[in-house]
């Protein structure tokens, strides 16, 4: 398949002559064909992707408004971690799979987006001969004719995956963001190139390259220079690079490593190996992605070059985002310093952001470290930085952290707790809850059989939830629920019930009773926590307790005697063994909010 490829470069083209910018998404190049017959996604070596993405060929199929086609698109199909940022990796795997079983599994777990920034044909006609300024109205026309969402959003991933890829008018703004986001680049295009074939320089690629630090430890067969970085006093491979060098500093590179290196099965490895810079765009896989040499650092340490410091430099602070004393202790015993959490806060973004978007928040806060002074913060202060957003209420002008700078923002205040309501700003209730509060640790199983009960009781119901640790000592149970469908009233009918149920089936563990003192060491079914103005630990948020353990989504299965929430550390999140992520289909929360609404009926009629 022919198409139209932008020419990498290392600076912005003249803003004089007229360029749009649209954000670079990294996934698979692809030809959505839609006509009367059938809808076809092919990949740029003219592969049919129809059965390894058939989330946005049924999405088109089942169209409710009739488009006017034929129509081609040109775009990007890509998984979404953010709106700036897509998943290679997984979109990679997703077209690794032959199994039908295979490929709808994860599409529940990693819906696919169909990202269109070109119109090729519309209604039969031929589009590619029009500047790239109309045709970019004209896809803009077509697709909000369908109801999708002119921009990529990920919370609409599932519902929409048919979905834009804007233009800005300003490279610095949205420069702003790709770096907020850590994501792939921008794309320059100029306002009135024409569509055609091959590479050109009318659409111009910028990458987000980072500076990191690696020690190179030798010389493959194919003339690469090895790296890696320190790890536990041994040497960590991280790939290997070629570009970059130029004829003097290659052929020096070599003599040195020829001099200086063990020969064995035609590869090289230094005795002591080279600090040097590299530019890349990140990893994948266990290996830097496009690295490019950058200079040589002769003068410092290698015992510098760490795992830690390599992690940090592939997540960069946002230029923007104002940090301080990145050094300071904030959980002294486990060791962990301000930049290690914003640099959780970074990684989970992706996860954390999809709770607390939209919702009224409140922190508790710890500038100096959890084992100093901390304080509630409800209301936002008098000044803010521009990127954060504000709401009204129950009385308090709250914070809503609706994009990763906020979120950074308060985590350099020494914001370590999150608390949201089960609503959003606007009043609408996405979620019931029941809190598992055992009196202590050691009593934690309390808390696993009064779940598993639960469990059994919504299985019953045919109703989906999930369960995640507090993060202290106990577990929270979640119903999730269609965006108001559910008032506080009726949602404290189910949680009621609940409760009572729990209590009955095993009085001598178990217990409504609010005050401390006459719980007599049983577990404190909380239902009325699901209130109006009441908040409940985000998922993913930290706890302020020494090992800085997190309040963590676990799945069903796991739910049993060996289940500890003294597991759930930040290197226990930031893991490769971390298990699936949360993700709540839009599907189960409809069946949710139907079923919920025929057993308040009944529950209803049983009080009076």
């Amino acid at each position: 398949m022919n198409v139209m490829l932008p020419t990498r470069v290392e600076n912005w083209p003249d803003r004089k002559n007229g360029w749009l910018y649209e954000t670079k998404y990294d996934g698979f190049r692809c030809r959505l064909e839609w006509n009367e017959d059938e809808v076809r996604l092919i990949s740029r070596n003219g592969l049919l992707l129809n059965d390894r993405f058939p989330e946005i060929t049924a999405y088109c199929k089942n169209c409710r408004i009739k488009p006017p086609i034929p129509v081609v698109l040109d775009g990007e199909l890509s998984i979404l971690l953010s709106n700036y940022t897509s998943d290679f990796s997984q979109c990679q795997k997703r077209g690794r799979m032959r199994s039908k079983t295979s490929v709808t599994e994860h599409a529940a777990l990693f819906p696919a987006v169909f990202l269109a920034f070109d119109l090729l044909i519309l209604k039969g006609r031929d589009m590619t001969g029009l500047p790239f300024i109309k045709r970019k109205a004209s896809l803009q026309t077509f697709l909000s004719g369908l109801g999708c969402p002119l921009e990529p959003e990920k919370e609409r991933s599932e519902t929409s995956p048919l979905q834009m890829i804007p233009v800005w008018k300003s490279p610095d703004k949205l420069w702003n963001q790709v770096q907020s986001y850590n994501g792939e680049g921008i794309v320059a295009k100029k306002e009135y190139s024409k569509w055609m074939p091959g590479r050109t320089m009318e659409w111009q690629k910028i990458k987000n390259y980072k500076s990191v630090h690696v020690l190179i430890t030798g010389e493959k067969k194919n003339g690469y220079f090895k790296i890696g970085v320190e790890s536990n006093d041994m040497l960590k491979p991280y790939g290997s690079f070629s570009h970059g060098l130029s004829s003097e500093e290659r052929d020096i590179l070599k003599k040195v490593i020829r001099k200086n290196s063990k020969h064995r099965n035609g590869e090289y490895d230094l005795a002591a190996p080279l600090c040097c810079e590299v530019k890349c765009l990140g990893t994948t896989g266990k290996e830097l992605r496009e690295p490019r040499f950058s200079k040589f650092l002769p003068h410092e340490d290698p015992s510098d070059y760490t795992v830690k410091r390599l992690n940090y430099e592939l997540e960069p602070l946002p230029p923007h985002v104002n940090i301080t004393k990145p050094e300071k202790l904030l959980f002294p015993k486990a060791g962990i310093t301000k930049r290690d959490y914003l640099y959780y806060l970074q990684k989970m973004a992706p996860f954390i952001l999809s709770w607390l978007y939209n919702r009224p928040l409140t922190v508790i806060r710890f500038p100096d470290g959890i084992e100093e002074e901390s304080f509630y913060q409800k209301n936002a202060p008098p000044s803010l930085p521009s990127f954060v957003e504000t709401r009204m209420w129950e009385g308090h002008h709250t914070i809503l952290v609706n994009n990763i700078e906020t979120l950074l923002w308060l985590g350099n205040q020494g914001a370590i707790e999150f608390h949201i309501p089960p609503e959003k700003a606007d009043g609408d209730i996405e979620e019931l809850f029941l809190d598992l509060d055992p009196p202590d640790r050691k009593l934690f199983p309390y808390a696993v059989r009064a779940a598993l009960d639960v469990k059994e009781i919504l299985n019953k119901w045919q109703l989906y939830s999930f369960v995640k640790t507090s993060g202290r000592k106990g577990l929270q149970i979640y119903i999730p629920v269609s965006k108001g469908s559910i008032t506080y009233e009726e949602g404290n009918v189910i949680l009621s019930f609940l409760a009572s149920a729990l209590v009955e089936l095993n009085p001598a563990e178990r217990t409504v009773e609010r005050l401390k003192k006459k719980r007599n060491d049983r577990l404190y079914i909380d239902f009325l926590q699901h209130g109006k103005g009441k908040t409940i630990i985000a998922p993913y948020s930290l706890r302020a307790v020494p090992q800085g353990l997190a309040a963590y989504p676990v799945q069903w299965s796991d739910v049993d005697n060996t289940l500890d929430p003294a597991m759930f550390t930040i290197d226990y999140a930031l893991s490769e063994s971390r298990g699936k992520p949360l993700r709540i289909r839009g599907e189960d929360r409809k069946t949710n909010s139907s079923h919920l609404r025929i057993l308040i009926h009944e529950l209803s009629k049983q009080k009076t």
